[in-house]
């Protein structure tokens, strides 16, 4: 539900360290969703700033202060009939950093569908989020500056804690919540948008004269004091830890790997087609094995599946990851195409397989998901995806990217291989 940018080692390893603080005053910066706050409630007496509309709500609903935002796009001011209490303020802010995305891209189909929904749905959602909320943001916050985290820490006492994990781009926080400005009115503090590097360059400055302090960054900076290096995933960028905490720590993710016991098929026939659900260990197996180099496998799945033919003979890999709300995400179709000779379009056989019925049950029994869309992301600076042509629809073109869709369930598994074999098996 909130929106953050603090892996789970990263939150253990501060967790871990909180006691080195010191206990006295500690000044959190950028606080975003306030995992940071969380993590250190009980570790001396917590300052929260940041300049968004999304974590000032917070902000002032934690601290005990009125929540003063307005609506200003007319067409969602049947929203403030939700309004009671300072705490409704707070869940629309948290439901709008989803809804808005879909509300202010109307124009496509589908986000049309789902704005639609959620409107119509929003009494319901709204009253699960609240009571989410109401035990989530019971922190012992002492007061939130709206403002420059320079001037922040700028102002914090001599014997005060700093901590932030500043931006890692520029301009990152203007473009993740710009429609909640497009929205809602409030008074914005003014705020200087620099480069990542002299945001944290500035910050570390002022640091100097405290004993006790971090800053994170996702990026090596040899002029600072490393304590720790927390890599999440192979497909993650590391989390660098500075700061004056005198223990180095290094955290790494542990990929493992379990054997698949089924060679992949060479000039095998393919009469039957079966799915196997696998561990993540074989997941990784097979990517190891088949995935080209070039290509980054996400790690981060929830329905890994091998297709097999009759003969236990391998075909290809699908992998899904958690969806979100009724669209699927599909990060894997992967075929042995390239290391047998018998069939030259096994990738369209691989996508074909992904819009069946079976698929569909296994991934919604998995996620505890409903899934009527499956989607994936293609990425490329070409107009089009071959691969996917004629199977999955082109929703739309991003910069670097294209993005897929199709109707999840609308095949039978044992229905397929015949359309496949009539409109693929032998095109070259």
């Amino acid at each position: 539900m909130f929106v953050g940018s603090i892996n789970q080692p990263t939150r253990k390893l501060l967790y871990a360290i909180r006691k080195e603080l010191g206990g006295g005053d500690i000044y959190v910066g950028c606080s975003g969703n306030f995992t940071v706050e969380g993590i250190l409630k009980d570790s001396g007496v917590l300052h929260s700033n940041d300049v968004s509309l999304y974590s000032y709500a917070i902000g002032q609903y934690i601290t005990g202060n009125p929540v003063d935002y307005e609506i200003k796009d007319p067409d969602l001011k049947w929203i403030e009939a939700f309004w009671n209490d300072e705490l409704d303020k707070v869940v629309t802010m948290v439901m709008s950093t989803e809804f808005l995305d879909y509300w202010y891209r109307r124009e496509n189909g589908y986000f049309r569908r789902m704005a639609t929904n959620y409107e119509r749905n929003w009494e319901a959602i709204f009253t699960a989020t609240k009571a989410k909320l109401e035990k989530a943001l019971d922190l012992p916050v002492a007061d939130y500056f709206n403002g420059d985290v320079v001037e922040y820490f700028a102002n914090a006492p001599k014997d005060a804690t700093l901590i932030a994990f500043p931006p890692t781009y520029k301009g990152g926080y203007e473009k993740l919540f710009s429609h909640l400005e497009r929205a809602y009115e409030w008074n914005q503090p003014s705020y200087e948008i620099v480069e990542p590097s002299e945001m944290f360059q500035k910050l570390a400055y002022i640091t100097q004269n405290h004993d006790r302090w971090i800053l994170m960054s996702d990026e090596r900076k040899d002029d600072y004091p490393l304590f720790a290096k927390v890599h999440s995933g192979q497909n993650n960028k590391p989390v660098y830890l500075y700061g004056t905490i005198r223990e180095s720590k290094y955290m790494t993710y542990a990929q493992k790997y379990e054997y698949f016991p089924y060679p992949p098929i060479k000039d095998d026939e393919i009469k039957e087609l079966k799915l196997l659900r696998i561990t993540m260990g074989q997941y990784r197996y097979l990517m190891a094995l088949y995935l080209k180099k070039s290509i980054k496998g996400s790690d981060f799945i929830v329905l890994p599946l091998a297709i097999v033919n009759q003969d236990n003979k391998l075909i290809g890999l699908l992998g899904f990851t958690v969806p979100k709300k009724d669209l699927g995400l599909m990060v894997l179709d992967l075929s042995v195409e390239r290391f047998q000779s018998k069939y030259t379009k096994l990738s369209k056989l691989i996508l074909l397989i992904s819009q069946t019925e079976e698929v569909k049950q296994l991934y919604q029994s998995t996620s505890g998901s409903k899934i009527s869309i499956i989607q994936t992301t293609v990425y490329t600076d070409k107009p089009v995806s071959m691969k996917y042509r004629g199977i999955y629809k082109l929703e739309r073109r991003e910069e670097g990217r294209l993005i897929y869709r199709t109707q999840a369930g609308c095949l039978k598994l044992k229905d397929v291989l015949a359309i496949w074999k009539e409109k693929y098996e032998n095109i070259i």
